[in-house]
């Protein structure tokens, strides 16, 4: 059977606008401080750097939100957004420029690969 590729394509507002939200209802990492900026890193997987600027001091905080994270954080933006996702396809975080983009291969059996890393969100 065909594989079916998906990728849903996030710029660094909506990065931001994701991790803020998800950060309310999970463990809290960034609620020391404001998100002044978000890199996307791509070694040795893809994550987002987030330079936080944290209430009273003068030196930022910089913070490396892994994939699991991130990942779960952009799929909360697509159900709050009502961007329609894949239930059962392998997902991954690719890096796209500057931007991050969630993938899915859909009709492609999850087995424990690399690619399967947001299989548990």
């Amino acid at each position: 059977m065909p594989t079916e590729h998906r990728k849903i394509t996030f710029n660094s507002q909506e990065i931001i606008e994701a991790l803020v939200d998800y950060d309310r209802h999970a463990d809290q990492k960034l609620t020391c401080g404001v998100i002044g900026s978000v890199n996307v890193n791509e070694d040795p997987e893809v994550s987002i750097a987030v330079d936080l600027k944290v209430h009273g001091q003068k030196r930022n905080l910089n913070l490396d939100v892994g994939t699991k994270y991130a990942g779960a954080a952009l799929i909360m933006f697509c159900a709050k957004n009502k961007i329609p996702i894949p239930r059962d396809a392998m997902r991954y975080l690719e890096k796209t420029g500057e931007n991050i983009a969630l993938c899915f291969n859909i009709n492609e059996a999850i087995e424990g690969t690399v690619t399967s890393q947001l299989q548990c969100i």
